[in-house]
């Protein structure tokens, strides 16, 4: 791609009509447009991504109300909408005997294969590019070497000459991403099975696997039939679609994975067969339609209004689209709890989740029109909170709740299952605590309270009648949180029976089980709670009826409203409950442990987990859908994008603004429903010490968390600390002009600007001249706003200072050095002085030779020292370098002497 000469390769589609049509010629591109994502407000937090452009609608297309327009009824609001830069493409018009030569955006194709490569396996005919594959247990590829990004997007078409698959698999069009060498790449594996099946999976050439092998479902080879597949690699996350080539391309991706890290690296095509296929060799796969692009923006459109002018011959229509957090916090619906959304998952024939308000006359049904319980006496509604799985629930008091369950096709099987709170006093001898009706041998089967802490189950035939009964069996339920659950199952002409009881946050349960002869269950034909109205505070919900039995440990997770689920998993598991698509970056078993999940909304939600780990919630540029990077994926990483200020890499607006927005020396951390811990910063410029003392005056905030336990609490505090107190200005706008030409020159530079993506790092050098800065600007991008236009394309970020991220990595000689914290000069030096006398008044500085040289910074001067001696206070610094910033100046005794690139301990 070049600049300024040819016009931005801009591809644009929206998904109507079932399929993804293409829309870039309509775009009016001499009229530049904004895409926005992350967090542009500074307000640390990344709000939906944005983008408004014009297209051309004289035809009518793009009027949604338009009955002759050829998407009528398929446009409208929330279309979806994706935007990305193509980089490569290949048509193969070209004849090449032995290799595929040059495609035909220019970018070179490299050819390799497992043993027994020759050229002749490569070739461009009218057909297509083909890889010839002369025997089982071989593959061959071709790559674009010189192509390298990280945020990239591959399709390409595959067609077999062969009807049949036999003996073993073939693997046609496996994608090549991230390609470092010939021996360490990611592939988006596709086979075509004997059976014809094609199946998908994301893996690394070494066998390592990053998803589970997908069929796809409705897709069988076919003789002649093309298949096209499409690849995706956004940061550390890899996706895959396939589908025939005739057919219409699917709206979201088959499989998604999550790589140990994001790269860059170049893009190919591989094809192999198994070392059991017997079809007749050699096997050819013909490619034809090659496209590389970058994925810029994918949303769905909010409003496509008409426009005209008052002649009538020109029409448009200025359209505007969101990301998916827009519609999710617009009008979203309050979650139900974590018990109530997991037993609506598991089909109950009845659920009364009694999480009704105060004023309510009757308990809900939690199902489309069933029945509610009828209350009879007076409960405490909405009275009790301990159970952090549900909504606040009811006291029993002087009432009783009875309820018919919906007629439903006996099984053999029923199994009542209820939270329930005794006092720790207990409740009258011999209260019935539950009764369900049966359509069985017994009129009803009933759980009774036999005092001191026994229960017993009764199968009544009357209210009298009682021809089966246990003995009063030990399950001592007074003062515990449980979750009660009554078994009864067919076997032969007896009943099985089993009581269990489940403790919130235990990891075992209590229960006995038996035989009652000569009985059948029949089906669940009412529910009656506290018959006799005497269960007094006892508390009672979430009650249900199935017509399987099912474990009572299989909403274990759920019962304990997920607590020590961590953040990331918390975040997918909500999102996938929810069908909205999620990628994480980073690790998701080492983010921050969660507290309970409380009763909000998806997006409030995702937010308490953002919050909790410190980490970057936004949304993908490559799928519909929201991502997530977790705070240590953040650490200690390369930067993305280096930038030379003095070789005209920075595009304006740069202005670093040396303010107190984000100024926090005095934090509180606060556990909902829990703990505080504080931190604050009480030595040095940025402590809460009177400005006329040195520092910048007190600057307090106290952020709720919703953690695990109290002991998250003092390292939480400590971390917010350190970035509310970084010494160095903040850049609400860091600018690269792509179509500048000294970007343009800087081929490298180019390809990383595509790549730069929220929460990736980005440095500015040689910014001395006119900033009077002679540190490198090294940024954490937070948001970006990116311009797109016929000859422009602009990336401005806003940034964050990278420093609090850089924290101790063990066995790395770049990032394990703590600074000493407590050390000054001894004795003041000129500027060409070659000897330090470093006092410590904590620990010392190492005299290891093996941790040196490094870099030291005294008054704005980064000084290289290359040997310590002395092992008392003070100490003697050999040095090998000054002014290696361009500082150049004497030093009084006393100056503070610290680590010019200090690591921290991380979170």
């Amino acid at each position: 791609m070049s600049f300024p000469d040819t016009q931005l390769p801009l591809d644009a589609d929206m998904y109507v009509g079932g399929d993804w049509q293409s829309i870039a010629d309509y775009i009016r591109v001499k009229e530049a447009f904004d895409v926005e994502r992350g967090d542009r407000s500074e307000n640390g937090q990344a709000g939906p991504s944005r983008v408004g452009l014009q297209l051309d609608n004289s035809d009518g297309r793009f009027s949604p109300r338009n009955p002759v327009g050829p998407w009528y009824g398929t446009l409208g609001r929330n279309t979806p909408l994706r935007l990305a830069l193509r980089l490569a493409a290949d048509v193969f018009a070209r004849i090449v005997a032995n290799g595929w030569d040059t495609s035909s955006s220019g970018h070179p194709w490299t050819t390799h294969g497992s043993v027994g490569t020759v050229a002749g396996e490569f070739a461009v005919t009218p057909s297509g590019g083909t890889h010839s594959v002369p025997v089982t247990n071989r593959f061959r590829m071709t790559y674009l070497a010189g192509l390298v990004q990280g945020r990239v997007d591959v399709a390409a078409t595959v067609s077999l000459a062969v009807s049949d698959v036999t003996g073993g698999d073939v693997e046609p069009c496996n994608l090549v991403l991230g390609g470092l060498s010939t021996t360490d790449y990611y592939i988006v594996r596709v086979v075509i099975t004997s059976a014809e099946a094609v199946t998908v999976k994301l893996m690394h050439v070494d066998g390592t696997n990053y998803s589970d092998t997908v069929t796809i479902a409705g897709l069988t080879h076919t003789s002649s039939q093309a298949l096209r597949v499409r690849a995706q690699l956004e940061g550390s996350v890899l996706r895959a679609k396939v589908w025939a080539a005739s057919a219409a391309e699917p709206a979201g991706w088959h499989v998604s994975g999550t790589l140990p890290a994001a790269r860059a690296g170049w893009v190919g095509i591989r094809s192999g067969v198994s070392a059991s296929n017997s079809n007749a060799l050699p096997w050819v796969f013909t490619y034809t339609d090659v496209v590389v692009s970058s994925p810029r923006y994918i949303g769905e459109v909010s409003s496509l209004p008409p426009r005209w002018d008052l002649s009538g011959n020109d029409k448009w229509v200025p359209i505007e689209a969101w990301g998916i957090m827009r519609r999710l916090g617009q009008g979203a619906p309050v979650l139900h709890s974590a018990l109530h959304r997991a037993l609506l998952s598991i089909s109950p024939v009845a659920y009364w989740p009694c999480e009704d308000g105060r004023d309510s006359v009757q308990i809900a049904s939690g199902l489309p029109d069933g029945p509610p319980m009828v209350i009879a006496g007076t409960p405490s509604l909405s009275a009790d909170d301990g159970f952090v799985c549900s909504e606040p629930l009811p006291t029993m008091g002087t009432s009783t709740w009875d309820a018919s369950v919906p007629t439903y096709t006996s099984t053999g099987k029923i199994q009542l299952r209820f939270l329930m709170h005794m006092p720790a006093a207990g409740v009258a001898t011999d209260a019935i605590i539950a009764r369900v009706y049966t359509s069985g041998s017994l009129t009803f089967w009933q759980l009774v309270y036999g005092g001191a802490g026994l229960l017993r189950l009764e199968g009544c035939r009357d209210e009298v009648t009682i021809p089966f009964s246990t003995a009063n069996i030990g399950f001592a339920p007074q003062g515990k949180l449980l979750r009660v659950s009554v078994e009864l199952s067919d076997s032969g002409s007896d009943v099985n029976w089993l009581i269990s009881t489940l403790q919130v946050g235990a990891v075992g349960g209590a229960f006995t089980s038996g035989t009652a002869p000569a009985q059948s269950t029949g089906r669940a034909t009412r529910v009656w709670m506290a018959p006799q109205r005497n269960l007094g505070d006892s508390v009672i919900g979430h009650i249900s009826v199935q017509d399987q039995i099912t474990t009572l440990f299989d909403l274990a997770l759920e019962l304990n409203a997920y607590i020590g689920e961590t953040a990331a998993a918390r975040i997918v598991r909500l999102c996938t409950e929810n069908a909205v698509s999620v990628a994480i970056h980073g690790t998701r078993t080492s983010s921050m442990r969660m507290g309970p999940q409380p009763v909000g909304t998806l997006l409030e939600l995702l937010r308490e987990c953002e919050a909790a780990d410190t980490g970057i919630l936004y949304e993908s540029c490559g799928e519909l859908g929201v991502a997530y990077r977790t705070r240590e994926s953040i650490y200690s990483q390369g930067a993305r994008a280096s930038l030379d200020y003095a070789a005209g890499e920075v595009a304006a607006p740069y202005e670093p603004v040396d303010d107190d927005q984000a100024t926090r020396n005095d934090v509180t951390a606060r556990r909902v429903d829990g703990a505080t811990a504080r931190a604050v910063q009480t030595t040095g410029r940025m402590s809460v010490l009177d400005p006329s003392a040195g520092g910048v005056g007190r600057y307090d905030s106290t952020v709720d968390v919703n953690v695990e336990a109290d002991a998250q609490l003092p390292d939480l505090a400590n971390w917010l600390l350190r970035l509310g107190t970084v010494d160095e200005p903040r850049y609400p706008a860091i600018a690269i002009d792509r179509a500048s030409p000294h970007v343009v020159a800087n081929a490298t530079l180019s390809a990383a600007a595509l790549d730069l993506d929220i929460g990736d790092r980005l440095t500015v050098s040689g910014t001395v001249a006119d900033s009077h800065s002679y540190d490198v600007v090294d940024q954490i991008a937070r948001g970006y706003t990116e311009t797109l236009g016929a000859f422009d394309h602009k990336i401005e970020t806003t940034g964050a200072p990278a420093s609090p991220y850089d924290v101790l990595v063990l066995d790395d000689a770049a990032r394990d050095r703590i600074d000493s914290g407590s050390s000054t000069l001894g004795v003041g030096v000129s500027s060409g002085a070659l000897s330090l006398s470093i006092v410590s008044t904590q620990e010392l500085w190492s005299t290891d030779s093996g941790d040196y040289p490094l870099d030291l910074q005294i008054g704005g001067e980064v000084i290289t020292v290359s040997a310590m001696s002395g092992a008392s206070s003070p100490q003697t610094a050999t040095v090998s370098a000054r002014s290696v910033n361009g500082v150049e100046k004497s030093h009084a005794a006393g100056a503070p002497v610290q680590l010019a690139a200090p690591n921290y301990i991380g979170l």
